[in-house]
Formats: C-alpha cells, sequence, structure tokens
C-alpha cells in the first residue's frame, strides 16, 4: 500500500507535458428532448451526412432529431442520444472529430452517416420538462 501511496505522489509531481496533441475539446451542452427516446429509435428516419463539401449538411441536420446514440471515442461520452435535437454546436462538434482523424477508409466525402427521425414524422412528441 505504501508502494502505491508512494508512485501517486511521484505522478502529481512530474510536470510532464501532456503527451497527446491539441487541447482538449469541451462537449457541446445537451439539447432538448423532441421524441421519447423509443419513439425517436423506432421512427422512420433518413440516413444525412455529417460531414460533406460545403454547409448542406450542417444545414440538413440542425433542428432535427437523433435516432441514434453518437457516441465518440475518446472520451467514450454520448454526445447525441435518441430523442435528443441536433444543435449547431452538436454538429460541429461532430465535424472537427471527423475532420481531426488522420485516416478515413471510405472515399466517398459524406460519410459518415447519422440517422435522424424524418421530417413531419409522428414520434410521440412529447418533450421532457426541464
Amino acid at each position: 500500500m505504501l508502494r502505491l501511496i508512494h508512485s501517486l505522489k511521484q505522478l502529481a509531481r512530474n510536470t510532464r507535458k501532456r503527451t497527446h496533441a491539441g487541447s482538449p475539446r469541451r462537449q457541446p451542452e445537451f439539447t432538448r428532448f423532441t421524441y421519447l427516446l423509443g419513439d425517436a429509435y423506432f421512427a422512420d428516419t433518413e440516413e444525412l451526412p455529417l460531414m460533406d463539401n460545403g454547409t448542406l449538411a450542417e444545414k440538413q441536420l440542425i433542428g432535427r432529431t437523433s435516432a441514434d446514440e453518437i457516441v465518440p471515442y475518446s472520451p467514450g461520452i454520448p454526445v447525441l442520444v435518441p430523442g435528443q435535437e441536433i444543435s449547431v454546436q452538436i454538429v460541429r462538434y461532430l465535424q472537427q472529430l471527423l475532420q481531426g482523424q488522420k485516416t478515413h477508409r471510405d472515399p466517398r466525402p459524406d460519410l459518415p452517416l447519422g440517422r435522424a427521425a424524418a421530417a413531419g414524422g409522428q414520434g410521440g412528441g412529447q418533450e421532457e420538462a426541464g
């Protein structure tokens, strides 16, 4: 036990710089629910691009309701859950994460896709009090 305490104290004193490049990204704020979780997940959906060569993807996603959970790793914290409204900040955060990836295996620039509840679809329409 003393070895563990000693090691932790040494780590705390170590003033090494971070080994990863760049500063940590701040996660976007959680937005409101526009559908119940189950209703959004099982609703009629569309697959929409998260990235494209312009701002079209952003315009198609903003204000829509996520039908999937999006959990980028690292840090492994959900950015979107089913039923949550997609905001400008969330789209831009995801785009920054994707642009920061060194390798992109798919030659199509419009991938990856996110599922959003179909526009005008019936999803429960209940908001959580918040």
